[in-house]
């Protein structure tokens, strides 16, 4: 049986978000060989696209409170 899956599979596996242990169980199936998984290409560039998007977000805030620290 093939199983399709899309972004927000990706993410919940890297993110371990709400439905981690779904996906999980889903990966799991697919390692021991009883489905295949398959996904579009955009499927892994949306996850690796908002992971690094966050990580910017964060180093922004990061400078911006070490710049209020260094002021006060």
């Amino acid at each position: 049986m093939i199983v399709y899956v899309e972004s927000n599979f990706v993410l919940e596996l890297a993110l371990e978000q709400e439905e981690s242990p779904a996906a999980e169980s889903i990966l799991q199936l697919a390692e021991g060989k009883k489905i295949d998984l398959a996904f579009p290409a955009l499927a892994l560039y949306e996850p690796h696209w908002k992971i690094e998007q966050r990580s910017k977000e964060r180093q922004q805030l990061h400078e911006s409170i070490r710049k209020q620290l260094r002021e006060l």
